[in-house]
């Protein structure tokens, strides 16, 4: 009996281990495990952890639920945590373009604007005002310079023929070297300037000239211009 009680673990048990009910107090006490036992504790623990690794733990549910309804903590609204992360990242805004870089218009300086029409005809301060207006008009690039159309309305201008080259062709053009030795010419450069100094180009000037000039045409300064002559030299012009 000793003998089989000190045999291997892997030899099979003897007929009194075999006898003793399960789960008996001799069981824990005197059986020694068998090679089946290990064999049978081995499945077993198999089985559990592969059942542990596949199913949830029983109060899975329950988290995620709680993660589902309502926080105790959450807005007014009763927005749930999960729509919280979605309505926050719906409000992430989306990466804007960068802008393209608008190139600013070159600026003109002070002394290019002051030879800007109607600025240099108009105004008294302008350069043409006291600039050597008969020179300018003589240089062989200011009439190149013209297109088509400009270079007809010049032309027909001029009062006659006489300072025009091929007067009627398509190369027609001022006389530049009969026009530089003309006094009318040179005059009429000077009083240009002169006007334009005195600020009669300016615009509401040149609207109450015209309107003077329509009215003398008409008779309506003539009983005036009687009424100051005689006053002036003490004489009765004749009645018509």
């Amino acid at each position: 009996m000793a003998d089989e009680l000190h045999s291997s673990p892997l030899s099979s048990p003897p007929e009194s281990v075999i006898d003793v009910a399960i789960h008996s107090p001799a069981e824990s006490v005197h059986r020694i495990p068998s090679s089946a036992d290990h064999q049978e504790l081995r499945a077993e623990t198999i089985q559990v952890n592969t059942t542990t690794a596949t199913q949830p733990p029983a109060n899975a549910k329950a988290i995620i639920a709680a993660d589902d309804s309502p926080s105790h903590n959450s807005d007014e609204g009763g927005q749930s945590n999960t729509q919280k992360r979605k309505a926050s990242i719906s409000r992430t805004p989306a990466p804007t373009k960068k802008p393209r870089r608008v190139v600013p218009a070159q600026r003109k300086s002070a002394q290019e604007r002051k030879w800007e029409a109607p600025f240099v005809y108009t105004d008294p301060k302008a350069p043409l005002a006291n600039a050597d207006l008969r020179a300018i008009l003589l240089h062989p690039d200011a009439w190149d310079i013209l297109t088509p159309e400009e270079k007809r309305d010049v032309l027909a201008k001029f009062p006659d023929g006489s300072h025009v080259l091929d007067a009627g062709t398509a190369d027609a053009r001022p006389n530049t070297v009969s026009l530089r030795n003309d006094d009318n010419f040179r005059h009429d450069c000077a009083r240009y300037c002169e006007n334009i100094e005195l600020g009669r180009h300016d615009e509401e000037w040149l609207r109450q000239a015209w309107t003077a000039h329509e009215k003398q045409k008409s008779g309506g300064f003539d009983a005036f211009l009687r009424e100051q002559f005689e006053e002036e030299w003490e004489v009765e012009l004749p009645r018509e």
